[in-house]
């Protein structure tokens, strides 16, 4: 009879213990930015280029306007009424010296990803989705052609 017990015991801590299929894993997002430094040297490491990572829905009324490469340098972008607000960002990275922002830790979910340069003065945006447990690699250059353009570059 104690061995039929243990045994079930055993076989319940088993299941408990063992990964559910609905557990959302955190996932990681990389992304390397370079921008065109010039005709002879070509394209460089963004260093200091920051990443944002908005959670879709909190983000709806973002306005791209010629003023946002500034803005998002210092946190803050326009909304659709033309308000300066401060970035609704859930995570944040900045681009170390080899232009590389890595972002860990990242909820599974659908985000808005705001990226501005410091190279030039420029910024792109787009949407993702985040699933779990996802390695995320993305790049993007940064070129001259779009330096304070309305709307940003696009990715």
């Amino acid at each position: 009879m104690k061995t039929k017990i243990l045994f079930i015991a055993l076989i319940v801590l088993i299941t408990a213990s063992c990964k559910k299929d609905d557990e959302q894993l955190p996932a990681t997002v990389n992304i390397e930015v370079s921008y065109f430094y010039n005709t002879y040297q070509g394209y460089k490491p963004d260093v200091a280029a920051i990443a944002y990572l908005c959670e879709k829905d909190k983000t709806a009324a973002f306005y791209n306007d010629s003023t946002a490469a500034i803005a998002l340098r210092i946190g803050l972008y326009t909304d659709i009424k033309g308000d300066w607000v401060d970035i609704p960002f859930k995570y944040k990275g900045e681009a170390g010296t080899t232009g590389t922002i890595n972002i860990q830790n990242v909820d599974p979910g659908k985000y808005l990803l705001l990226l501005a340069s410091k190279g030039r003065y420029t910024y792109s945006h787009k949407y993702i989705t985040i699933k779990s447990a996802d390695n995320i690699s993305l790049v993007k250059n940064f070129n001259y052609y779009d330096d304070y353009s309305y709307g940003g570059e696009l990715w």
